[in-house]
């Protein structure tokens, strides 16, 4: 049964496209309010002109009043004797003040590219969004209404979302971002974020290195840096390529792919409800989205916060069932361990889709504990919703099998299938998951790799910490990620950019986590002494840059001491346990991000 609050309180994307709405209609009212004022300047100009006139017994034609009242507006034929009547003190104060502020308004039209490009100029910790496609103009303007400075890059001036992006006050400069002079332009060296998000992965890619080498010849240290990468498999090697670099160069660069995104989310809010008579799920079209679904429950059912010992169920529902199914387990040949993986070839308007044996067992019972429907047209995706739906319904009534619609936005037809949930209770667990609402949230998109490795190596501290029983009076970084001191948190990102040069000294890289233990990889004792030391190394330098120095304990933050400020020799053995620790929790930590240990001899005979 819904709450009361629940069914009266609207959903946030739901609020803030009100607002926006509302902002849209307020600028449209706003030239009608300036012409109304114009109006009524001049009539108020020509009533009091008239009355001015007729009691000094000197009565004008219509036409001089005409010309008199537009003199107004030029400040030409206000200054008449005292006393004047009130409607005309009124319209010659009225008419130069809107005639001034329409100007300004026009010149303002007029320069405003010339304008805009002298502002950004003097830009600095701006927000550059490359690309305006659907996902290009979401993130400017959820990033606007966030209140940050947003500046779209866009190739194509005639692009549809130009237009609508500058009617948000977001401006746009029209060029190529992979040439030196547009990135220019923009202060991409100043900027604090940019967000590639063009139609080509390579593309995309080229732009954040171009950003890079332009950073590095102006001696800067750059914008954080995020590219969308169509293809998964891709974005994946990218993103361990970029966090298994052996330079340490801090350098912010980090990959996202909407479809993997979209599946974690999926799974987070939508989580598998299994119990014992319920063992597997139902995959409707296994594109990029059904892949990455598969690979996350599968994950989930394994791994997760209860994991379960027996393999998974995937039942595949696509046109290309068959063919899409055995080129997944070539890429992921350790899913045939972890999963049940059956194929149904059918289209999904075809008889045999709707009958939907798929869903029930020799018994005509249900053994599904969900549905996940990924397919790329929101009509399909929901039709073929709504006949699986109805299909449940009429052979188990009783039956509440949690059916979930992947589809573009949170809007158009899934605020038709919320409205409809509202209004019948036998819908109750059709849900409708906007893919781009829920994956273009800037804040999520920034929590990429090296920040979530970041905050496991803050975690993991703290655990420690806490064991240690030390408090924050004994310990001022002993506290939680959201209260800790910006300077401290940059520490433990700088700590997960050393994880590859780390690696790389002992042989090893880092893989895709797939099915593997996370705690089978275990460092000698020689390689955990080596990284040990080189943590320590990387620790010292950080916080000599940053104006640290040795004093006895305890450290104090405020006058930038440590005991701990002393090369390794001499570091005492509870603080060189710290470091060792350190290493130790990395497969641990590196798992909490997709990626596991590898030695290079293992990975290449692989």
């Amino acid at each position: 049964m819904r709450s009361a609050s629940r069914e009266k309180s609207p959903k946030p994307g739901r609020r803030r496209r009100s607002r926006g709405h509302a902002l849209q209609a307020l600028r449209g009212l706003h030239w009608i309010v300036v012409a109304g004022l114009w109006v009524a300047a001049f009539w108020l100009g020509y009533i009091g002109f008239a009355h001015y006139f007729a009691l000094s017994g000197s009565p004008r034609s219509i036409g001089d009043l005409v010309y008199l009242s537009l003199q107004l507006f030029v400040l030409e034929s206000g200054a008449v004797a005292s006393p004047a009547p009130w409607p005309l003190e009124i319209a010659r104060l009225l008419a130069p003040a809107i005639a001034g502020y329409t100007a300004i308004r026009a010149l303002a039209a007029l320069f405003r590219e010339q304008l805009g490009r002298l502002r950004l100029r003097f830009l600095r910790g701006h927000v550059l969004v490359v690309g305006l496609g659907r996902k290009g103009l979401l993130l400017a303007r959820t990033l606007r209404e966030r209140g940050e400075r947003v500046i779209a890059v866009e190739r194509n001036e005639d692009n549809e979302h130009v237009a609508a992006c500058r009617s948000a006050r977001i401006p746009v400069v029209i060029g190529d971002a992979r040439q030196a002079r547009v990135l220019e332009s923009v202060r991409v060296e100043r900027a604090a974020r940019v967000i590639a998000v063009c139609g080509s992965d390579g593309v995309n890619a080229e732009i954040l290195t171009r950003i890079s080498g332009l950073c590095r010849r102006s001696g800067r240290r750059g914008p954080a840096c995020l590219a969308h990468i169509v293809d998964t498999h891709l974005c994946r090697l990218l993103r361990r390529r970029e966090l298994s670099r052996s330079d340490t160069e801090p350098r912010r660069i980090d990959f996202f792919n909407v479809f993997e995104s979209g599946a974690s989310a999926m799974l987070s809010i939508h989580p598998i409800r299994a119990d014992a008579s319920r063992d597997g799920i139902v995959v409707i079209g296994l594109q990029e989205l059904g892949e990455n679904v598969v690979s996350e429950a599968i994950r989930h059912w394994s791994w997760g916060d209860d994991p379960v010992a027996t393999p998974l169920r995937v039942v595949i529902v696509d046109p290309q069932a068959h063919a899409r199914t055995e080129s997944l387990l070539i890429r992921r040949p350790l899913l045939r361990q972890t999963a049940r993986l059956e194929p149904h070839q059918m289209a999904l308007d075809s008889p045999e889709f709707r009958r939907a044996e798929f869903l029930f067992d020799e018994n005509g019972t249900c053994p599904i504990a969900g549905v996940y429907v990924c397919v790329h047209d929101d009509s399909a995706g929901l039709a073929a919703a709504l006949q699986l739906h109805q299909r449940l319904h009429q052979q188990l009534p009783r039956e509440k099998v949690a059916i979930i619609v992947a589809m573009t936005h949170d809007e158009g037809l899934a605020t038709l299938l919320s409205d409809e949930e509202a209004a019948a209770d036998h819908l109750a667990r059709l849900c409708a998951f906007g893919l781009l609402m829920r994956t273009c949230d800037p804040e999520l998109l920034f929590a990429g790799t090296i920040e979530k490795i970041a905050r496991a190596i803050h975690a993991d501290y703290l655990r420690q910490a806490r064991l240690r029983n030390e408090s924050f009076a004994d310990n001022p970084s002993a506290v939680e990620w959201h209260e800790l001191d910006e300077s401290l948190r940059e520490s433990n990102r700088l700590q997960a950019l050393h994880i590859g040069a780390k690696l790389t000294a002992i042989g090893c890289e880092l893989d895709d986590l797939v099915e593997e233990e996370p705690e089978a990889f275990c460092f000698t004792g020689e390689e955990l002494e080596q990284l040990a030391r080189m943590e320590h190394d990387r620790w010292l330098e950080e916080k000599r840059a940053t104006g640290w120095q040795y004093a006895p304990a305890p450290k104090n933050p405020e006058l930038k001491t440590s005991p701990d400020m002393l090369p390794w020799q001499q570091l005492p053995e509870s603080s060189r346990q710290k470091d060792r620790h350190a290493v130790i929790a990395l497969p641990r930590l590196l798992a909490s991000a997709g990626f596991s240990i590898v030695r290079r001899e293992r990975n290449s005979r692989s």
